[in-house]
C-alpha cells in the first residue's frame, strides 16, 4: 500500500447543469446524486463511469458501464490515472465521503475537499484482484435479481391469465374476514430503552412493505416491549398491507414470524390454499386502496376496510393447481433474496478489510462462505434461455412438466 493524495489517483469533476424540463428523453441516463433521474440524447461522460453525490445524497459512489449524462448534483471521475475503475468504486465506498461535506446550509461535497485526502492505494495488480473478488459477489447478486424479475413476471402472468382474464361468474364471492383472520400491531414507547435495547423480536414498520416479501427486519423489540404495547406476533405466510404513510396500499408476504406496528394490517388465511392467491389478489388492489383512502397523507385505510373486502374465490381445484406451479417460483425468489442478502453482508464485511490490508486477497478467496471467483457469463446466457421459455407461459404454451424443467435448470445454477 502506498500513501498518496486521492486527487493524484482520481481526478473529480463537477457534473453538468440540466433541468428536468431540458431532459429530452432518449437512451442516455441522466444520473443524479443517488440514482438515474431522467433520460437524454446526449452523452457527457463515457463509460466506465464512476461518480459520487455532490449535493443531495452526498458522497455515495455509483458505477455505470454505460455512457451517461452526469448531473450537476454529482462529481464524476474524469481521469482514473491508470487505476482499475471498479476497484476505485469499492475504494470510494469505504471512504465515507459524506463526512467531508460542507455543513453550512445545504450539505455539499466540493472536490477541493477530497482531492488532498491522504489515502492508502495498492498497486494495479492488487486492485484488479480485489475488484474481481468483490465484483464476483455483486455479479451473483445481480444475476439473482434478474432471475427473480423473470420469476415474478411468470407468477403474476399465471395469476392474471387464470384468475382475472378467465374468471367465471359462477365463482364464489366472500369477504376477506370469512376466509382469513386479520390483525394489526402496535409500537412500544420509543423513549423506553428497555423496549428496544438488545431486542430479538422482529418488528416490521410500514416503510418496509415496498418489498413484496419480508425476509428480515430492520428493527427489533424486547419481550418487555411486546408485552407493554399493542404489538403482536404474526406467523409466517401472513399477508401484510400498509394502511397509511408513504407505502399505503403496498402488500408483502411475511416469511418470518414477526410483530408489526399499527400502520400494518395482517391477513392470515385460514386455508393454505388461499395464501398465494390472496397475496396476488390484494397486490392488484393497490390503486383501489389508494382511491379508498382520503387526505393528502393517504391515511384512511383500515383493518375494517380490508376485512370487509368482497373477493372472488376460485374452486379449490384451480387454487391447488395454481399453488403447485407458483409456489416453487415464490420459494426460489425467497431463496435467491436470502442468498443475495448473505452475499451482500459478506461483501460489506470484506470491503474494509481488503481496503485496509487487514485481509489479503488470498485470505478472502479462502473465506469458507466465499463463492468461486468466476465469470457469470455462462449463467447469464442460461438466464436468457430461461427468460425466453418463461415468456411463453403468457400465451399458455408451457405445461407443468416444462415449468418443472425450468425450475430444475434454475436450481442447477445454485450447485
Amino acid at each position: 500500500m502506498n500513501k498518496v493524495r486521492l486527487g493524484d489517483m482520481l481526478t473529480f469533476q463537477r457534473g453538468y447543469d440540466l433541468t428536468h424540463m431540458q431532459m429530452k428523453g432518449g437512451k442516455i441516463p441522466v444520473v443524479g446524486s443517488s440514482e438515474i433521474i431522467g433520460w437524454h440524447d446526449e452523452v457527457k461522460v463515457k463509460s466506465p463511469v464512476l461518480l459520487i453525490g455532490r449535493s443531495g445524497t452526498v458522497g455515495r459512489p455509483q458505477f455505470y458501464e454505460t455512457d451517461v449524462w452526469a448531473h450537476n448534483t454529482t462529481l464524476f471521475v474524469s481521469d482514473f490515472h491508470g487505476n482499475n475503475p471498479k476497484f476505485c468504486f469499492y475504494f470510494l465506498k469505504n471512504l465515507n465521503l459524506e463526512d467531508y461535506a460542507n455543513s453550512s446550509g445545504v450539505p455539499t461535497l466540493n472536490r477541493n475537499f477530497i482531492h488532498p485526502l491522504i489515502v492508502n492505494f495498492p498497486d494495479i495488480e492488487t486492485q484488479t484482484v480485489i475488484a474481481r473478488v468483490l465484483s464476483s459477489l455483486d455479479d451473483k447478486i445481480e444475476l439473482n435479481n434478474k432471475i427473480n424479475i423473470a420469476l415474478e413476471d411468470l407468477a403474476r402472468t399465471i395469476y392474471e391469465y387464470w384468475f382475472v382474464q378467465n374468471a367465471e361468474k359462477t365463482w364464489e364471492k366472500k369477504k376477506i374476514g370469512e376466509i382469513a383472520e386479520t390483525g394489526s400491531g402496535g409500537t412500544p414507547l420509543s423513549s423506553n430503552k428497555e423496549y428496544y435495547e438488545n431486542g430479538n423480536i422482529a418488528w416490521i414498520n410500514s416503510s418496509e412493505l415496498n418489498s413484496g416479501y419480508i425476509l428480515n427486519a430492520k428493527n427489533f423489540i424486547t419481550e418487555k416491549g411486546l408485552n407493554c404495547s399493542n404489538a403482536k406476533f404474526f406467523p409466517v405466510n401472513s399477508i401484510l398491507i400498509a394502511l397509511y404513510g408513504a407505502t399505503a396500499g403496498k402488500v408483502s408476504l411475511l416469511t418470518i414470524p414477526a410483530t408489526t406496528n399499527q400502520a400494518i394490517c395482517a391477513v392470515m388465511p385460514f386455508s393454505q390454499l388461499h395464501i398465494l392467491y390472496l397475496k396476488f389478489y390484494l397486490s392488484n388492489l393497490y390503486n383501489y386502496f389508494i382511491s379508498a383512502s382520503s387526505g393528502s397523507a393517504r391515511d384512511n385505510l383500515s383493518q375494517n376496510l380490508v376485512r370487509n373486502l368482497i373477493i372472488t374465490l376460485p374452486p379449490n381445484d384451480n387454487l391447488d393447481k395454481f399453488n403447485k406451479i407458483v409456489a416453487p417460483l415464490i420459494c426460489k425468489i425467497i431463496k435467491n433474496r436470502q442468498e443475495s442478502a448473505n452475499l451482500a453482508q459478506l461483501r460489506d464485511f470484506l470491503l474494509p478489510l481488503l481496503m485496509n490490508g487487514q485481509v489479503t486477497v488470498d485470505e478472502a478467496q479462502d473465506e469458507p462462505t466465499m463463492i468461486p471467483l468466476k465469470s457469470f457469463a455462462d449463467s447469464d446466457s442460461k438466464y436468457q434461455t430461461w427468460k425466453e421459455q418463461i415468456g411463453l407461459a403468457a400465451r399458455g404454451d408451457i405445461d407443468e412438466k416444462t415449468l418443472r424443467n425450468i425450475y430444475e435448470a434454475i436450481d442447477e445454477n445454485d450447485r
